[in-house]
């Protein structure tokens, strides 16, 4: 057994902390659908398919029988025919109807386009149309598809933008599939949300109902999502009827390596995470097995791969990551297709459902953001019926930990849960001026699409001058919306970081302060760069190779105001809320500190101006009661509610779909606006994404995580497995881990379902 052998390896410190043996699964088949097209019929039998998996007849049917669809089962349980055979029997059958498939990314795109395209099936009505797409060749498109691949992005800021060239296409629209749906989160599920909405009203114009279609990675609440972010009702179909190999999937948690302090004391300092993967895959592949790696960070994957090649200089070993251009891209997607590569070490590109061929063995370097995802970086390995190995090894995190201390929770919880909010103030201005821009509406067709919101956001147009009223609301302005849009975020201002004439890359206006500001140190390919100025103007900054072995962070100081609140749950020592409020920052100086230590090396003063955030919040106060407590043990108040908001920031993932990054928070000893202890958590995106709305909601299980992660936690003081934060804009100061446990411990007795 591969765990045993891992034991038996000459770096196996007691790493392996959970093993476990998934069985192989059989097939449960159904029938080829009866009025499949004889050509469809002989093209799959071709492809050796003389029957399909239940869930892919359960899809057939839902779909033919006129119903919106969602489908979640596993990765490599045969998603895609799901979709693929309804879609190819009505282009045969039905020459005039007409069909969308979206995809987040290009390379998945072009791959799944291969894949339609070698059933042969009219290969000459099927086209992509992305921003690859020749000019010349678009308006034959336009014309003659049945069926084309794109994106989010060109629906909205070429299709819809442009609809009257595509009338005859919109008007016999009658499938728009989604692939890997649960890849929208954050303002980027806000924008689609409303896209999808906009695409509905046009389709409506032009006489048209098309069916959605959606294929996602296995979700808690999937008919929910998808309604959500439609409007409509769906199917759902989440029983695979595949058959799977047996999976042997272990968690591997690094042993914590150290230093020696000032003082000569010993101090663990951070678990060598790089060096185990590198061991296991080198390991791995000597036992002939071929290998896919995840690490988290574009660095991480060059310099893995560089470690490799001079190890094993006769394996082909090939990294795959952004940045890449498209005929390096397809050429490693090529070769892992054909199973040239022993190892491909890649960044979550290829988490998403590209068609990579036979592999024996995934590595996972640190959690990957969600359950789902992780369980879908698991797929790569031992597809079909052949068996598999996945590694999860964790890095000094609070959810790494967390599930290396709990795996049978990893294997028996519920899936991740998706949330969008339809009612971002700032997504809605930009998404509905771009709806009026493409036609007029009436104020019953903006309510219908957009909500009770939607009409005070039609006010905001009409007050600023791009809207008039005459019966329907019409655009205005001279001025497109639609390119001033950035759908993948809320702000189209992008500074570029520059050494001398070469751009590196860009950042969003967001960051640019804390990440950009003169003196910051800026990684790019795994090097550092130090900023040499800031030009505000020009939207530029400019960068110097640096060889310090230090990084940067900036602290922060907090305020909050113009607290707005929308929901209380209230107890004799608890009041609880979710409101909208704003979030003023302000960067007094920043910190130097020590690659893979984080010693503090220095501090430097900053002039930067104020940034201002209006979001979604939770927040909760603390009774004097609770604060008395903490007094008796000795403890101060301000380290306890400080490790407070770490812990409860950490925990979130655990519960719902998204990143610690995408929140932030702030604790007041004694807040002037409550006249206590309070506490602030706040989704991190300008109107809020609907993190803090659900955590509302999930009150009393978010604070149950959080005390049992915080009070099983083998650290004396606080570890970054529990209070501690990497993003922490006061250096992890003060914090008291004794005294979040115990304001947990109060809080969850305030705290019914």
């Amino acid at each position: 057994m591969i765990d045993d052998i891992l034991r038996n390896t000459d770096y196996y410190k007691n790493q392996i902390k959970h093993y476990r043996r998934i069985e192989k699964k059989g097939a449960t088949f159904s029938p080829l659908p009866e009025d499949l097209n004889p050509s469809l019929v002989k093209a799959l039998k071709e492809k050796g398919i003389k029957e399909i998996y239940s869930h892919q007849r359960e899809a057939y049917d839902a779909i033919t029988g006129g119903e919106n669809v969602i489908i979640t089962t596993p990765t490599a349980s045969g998603k895609t025919l799901c979709f693929n055979l309804p879609v190819l029997n009505s282009l045969i059958t039905d020459p005039k109807s007409t069909y969308i498939y979206i995809y987040p990314t290009k390379a998945l795109t072009e791959d799944q386009r291969k894949r339609l395209l070698s059933y042969n099936i009219k290969p000459h009505k099927i086209y992509s149309y992305d921003g690859d797409t020749p000019s010349e060749e678009r308006a034959y498109i336009r014309r003659n598809a049945g069926l084309i691949f794109t994106n989010p992005d060109m629906l909205h800021i070429s299709i819809l933008s442009h609809h009257k060239q595509w009338e005859n296409y919109f008007y016999n629209l009658k499938y728009v599939v989604f692939d890997e749906f649960h890849h929208y989160k954050g303002t980027f599920a806000s924008h689609i949300s409303a896209i999808i909405r906009r695409l509905r009203r046009i389709c409506a114009y032009y006489g048209s109902n098309p069916q959605f279609i959606f294929s996602s990675a296995t979700l808690s609440n999937p008919g929910e999502f998808a309604h959500n972010m439609t409007g409509l009702d769906f199917h759902v179909i989440d029983k695979s009827g595949a058959p799977s190999g047996e999976k042997n999937i272990i968690f591997w948690n690094p042993q914590p390596v150290g230093y020696t302090d000032d003082n000569n004391e010993f101090i663990e300092a951070f678990r060598n995470t790089p060096k185990d993967a590198y061991n296991l895959t080198v390991t791995l592949t000597d036992l002939g097995k071929k290998v896919i790696v995840f690490p988290r960070s574009r660095k991480r994957v060059e310099l893995l791969v560089k470690s490799l090649r001079e190890t094993l200089p006769y394996k082909n070993i090939f990294p795959y990551r952004s940045g890449y251009t498209i005929e390096e891209r397809r050429r490693i997607e090529k070769q892992l297709f054909k199973g040239e590569l022993d190892v491909v070490v890649a960044t979550n590109a290829l988490e998403l459902g590209i068609d990579v061929g036979a592999l024996d063995a995934v590595v996972t370097v640190g959690y990957p953001g969600s359950v789902s995802s992780l369980w879908q970086q698991f797929g790569r390995s031992g597809r079909g019926d052949r068996d598999g190995v996945g590694i999860f090894i964790a890095r000094d995190d609070l959810i790494d930990q967390y599930y290396m201390e709990r795996p049978e929770e990893f294997f028996d919880k519920a899936l991740d849960r998706s949330v969008v909010n339809n009612e971002n103030e700032f997504v809605l201005f930009n998404q509905i001026a771009c709806a009026l821009c493409e036609m007029p509406m009436t104020p019953e067709e903006v309510q219908f699409y957009f909500g009770d919101k939607g009409l005070g956001i039609v006010g905001d147009l009409i007050e600023n001058g791009f809207v008039k009223y005459n019966n329907h609301f019409y655009w205005y302005s001279k001025e497109s919306p639609h390119i001033k849009t950035n759908i993948r975020g809320t702000n189209m201002d992008e500074f570029e970081i520059k050494q001398g004439n070469k751009v590196l890359g860009v950042c969003d206006f967001a960051h640019v302060y804390s990440t950009l500001h003169e003196g910051a140190v800026y990684l790019h390919d795994g090097e550092p760069y130090k900023v040499a100025e800031l030009d505000e103007e020009n939207k530029k900054a400019y960068v110097t190779k640096t060889e310090g072995d230090f990084y940067t962070n900036v602290h922060e100081d907090i305020e909050i105001d113009n607290i707005s609140r929308e929901q209380t749950y209230k107890t004799k020592g608890l009041e609880f809320n979710f409101a909208m409020c704003n979030v003023k920052t302000k960067m007094p100086y920043y910190t130097m500190k020590q690659f893979n230590t984080g010693k503090i090396l220095g501090q430097m003063p900053l002039s930067l101006p104020d940034t201002n955030l209006y979001t979604q919040s939770v927040y909760f106060t603390i009774d004097n009661k609770y604060v008395r407590i903490l007094r008796e043990e000795g403890i101060l108040l301000d380290g306890a509610i400080h490790a407070l908001e770490h812990i409860l920031i950490g925990v979130a993932p655990i519960l719902i779909n998204c990143d610690r990054n995408d929140l932030g928070g702030v604790s007041y000893p004694l807040f002037l606006y409550t006249d206590k202890p309070t506490v602030f958590i706040y989704d991190g995106y300008e109107g809020g994404i609907g993190i803090a709305k659900e955590l509302f909601d999930l009150r009393r299980d978010w604070f149950n995580i959080a005390f049992d992660t915080v009070s099983k936690c083998p650290c004396k003081m606080g570890c970054p497995a529990c209070i501690q934060s990497p993003k922490c804009g006061n250096n992890n100061q003060p914090l008291n881990k004794d005294g979040a446990q115990i304001l947990l411990d109060c809080l969850l007795t305030e705290i019914d379902y």
